[in-house]
């Protein structure tokens, strides 16, 4: 019965022992700053939690080792020696958050733990997509939809009826932001779009270049206010003498009275 017993706590002492000796002996940052990358989602592996400079290939000697960041309310992320495994992936609501984490060994033995806190250091990306700026000097340089007549100048230049300029050229705010605006976390302001116009006279005979230059403004992960632009470029063609016509007139010799696109229309 002796023999039996001392028999066992052998194997259990060994076991235990055994178990002990695959964990190796980490130390935890205090605290840990993370950055979201463009999705929103934070990248970050183990070892970016170990103090000094751990290299997973040939300081963590297994895949054993994982990390659980928690909030008041318990677990958001979990990961590993590869990187996140679950939890949370859009961290737009908790930017600028501090959390609590905690490595652990083979899913049991907590090795150590600290605080890490989630920015967003990114800017957004503001892009104009169409009509880019060229320098044009003739209707030739430009795609069809950034070129306007000479006549449509006076409505946008001179700030005639809204709903005819933003016919014209794009000026809503709200549209303009969603065509062109993208960010990991949203954090622009939409309250911050605004736009400033640039004419180019280049001659009565050639035609106005107009630059309209789009701002908007976003918080940075400091809490300082930044700003991301871009611009579109329109040309005013002159007149044509090619587009100048005539109504056209119905079987009884009446002409139709009928607007046709892009053409000066004589009585």
């Amino acid at each position: 019965m002796i023999k039996r017993l001392f028999t066992t706590l052998v194997i259990l002492v060994l076991s235990v022992w055994s178990v002990n000796s695959f964990a190796q002996s980490l130390t935890c940052n205090d605290h840990v700053n993370v950055t979201v990358n463009h999705e929103c989602e934070i990248d970050i592996t183990v070892d970016a939690f170990i103090e000094g400079d751990t290299d997973i290939d040939e300081d963590i000697e297994d895949g054993l080792y994982t990390y659980v960041i928690s909030g008041p309310l318990g677990p958001i992320i979990y990961g590993g020696v590869s990187g996140p495994t679950g939890g949370l992936t859009d961290l737009s609501d908790v930017i600028n958050s501090t959390f609590t984490f905690e490595v652990f060994y083979d899913g049991t033995a907590n090795v150590c733990w600290g605080t890490i806190t989630i920015e967003d250091k990114n800017d957004p990306t503001i892009d104009c997509e169409i009509c880019p700026q060229i320098g044009g000097t003739s209707a030739s340089d430009y795609d069809e939809e950034c070129i306007l007549n000479c006549y449509e100048q006076p409505i946008l230049q001179l700030n005639y009826d809204d709903g005819l300029r933003d016919d014209l050229v794009q000026e809503d705010y709200e549209d303009f932001a969603d065509d062109a605006m993208s960010d990991n976390c949203d954090n622009w302001n939409e309250e911050q779009v605004s736009y400033y116009d640039t004419y180019v006279d280049l001659g009565a005979c050639t035609g106005t270049r107009l630059t309209r230059t789009w701002t908007v403004g976003f918080t940075r992960a400091d809490g300082s206010q930044g700003t991301v632009s871009c611009s579109r470029e329109y040309f005013f063609r002159p007149l044509d003498l090619n587009r100048i016509t005539e109504y056209d007139y119905d079987a009884d010799g009446l002409p139709i009275i009928e607007p046709k696109e892009d053409s000066i229309v004589l009585p």
